[in-house]
């Protein structure tokens, strides 16, 4: 019986969402595609992700600059989904000088977190050029391309290539004999460049004595990449307790330090004011 490849075929990316934020700390969802939300990868509370602690709309002066986001969750049937996102200041009224922080975000099944933050970077540039003129659809030409005319690189073959606005995109599936998990490489490069081998080994100890880890940086981009290369250096033992790259914001820290299970976590050294850290 013939396979419809339309159906069949494995997108790059499951969902791409924009959300804002004010200066008063209100978030909204403004757009999501596809519109669906009744798949089993669908992330429900993808708005907790999508700004981090460092992210924070401006009132008056300079802009900040971009802040770039990576994350993972965890879906209903425990697959994992790779978020990254965009954060960016946008002016919402010359008088007052009123900012807006914008986050672009793209949600894959697929570990391609850094090509996906430069889509994302030259998606917004784009999106600054098309507010300029009317008749500019340079957006929904680069949206559809990444979800319909990308194809899935094949593992272990050369990569592919996604262009957008001047920029070439590779997205590659790297191999690894035996392995039958895939990972950012990049990850796997800034982890080893972050953490002294002595300090990796001794991570890994107390990750193979199931004891809690928690990951602190401020930079969500290196935490999640860290969190996620450490998982993966169990190989073949796997991590089966609590997994949360990058802990959102309003969760309660307290009650994660305090939890009696095991777990692997990345927090901002914000969200640690006021908690009670176990000794060392």
């Amino acid at each position: 019986m013939a396979t419809d490849l339309t159906t069949a075929r494995r997108r790059l990316v499951e969902y791409f969402f924009v959300a804002t934020k004010t200066g008063a700390g209100d978030e909204a969802l403004t757009f999501q595609y596809p519109a669906t939300t009744e798949a089993d990868e669908y992330p429900p509370n993808i708005l907790m992700f999508m700004f981090p602690c460092t992210s924070s709309p401006a009132h008056g002066g300079l802009l900040p600059p971009p802040v770039y986001n990576t994350f993972v969750l965890t879906t209903a049937t425990g697959a994992a989904l790779y978020g990254t996102s965009i954060c960016f200041c946008a002016l919402t009224s010359s008088s007052d000088m009123q900012h807006t922080l914008t986050s672009l975000c793209f949600v894959s099944q697929w570990p391609f977190c850094g090509p996906l933050l430069k889509y994302l970077e030259q998606l917004a540039l784009l999106g600054v050029h098309q507010a300029r003129q009317v008749d500019y659809v340079g957006v929904e030409k680069s949206l559809a391309n990444l979800f319909f005319e990308v194809p899935l690189p094949v593992r272990g073959r050369a990569g592919v290539v996604a262009s957008i606005g001047d920029t070439d995109v590779l997205l590659k599936r790297y191999t690894m004999q035996d392995v039958p998990f895939e990972m950012d490489m990049e990850f796997l490069e800034y982890t080893f460049a972050i953490l002294p081998p002595g300090t990796l080994l001794g991570v890994l100890c107390h990750l193979l004595l199931e004891h809690a880890v928690l990951i602190v940086g401020v930079d969500t981009l290196f935490v999640t990449a860290v969190a996620e290369t450490l998982r993966h250096l169990l190989f073949p033992l796997q991590w089966d307790h609590v997994f949360i790259p990058v802990v959102p914001l309003g969760v309660d820290m307290a009650t994660l330090l305090d939890a009696p299970v095991p777990f692997v976590a990345g927090a901002h050294p914000l969200q640690l004011e006021g908690a009670a850290l176990p000794p060392t």
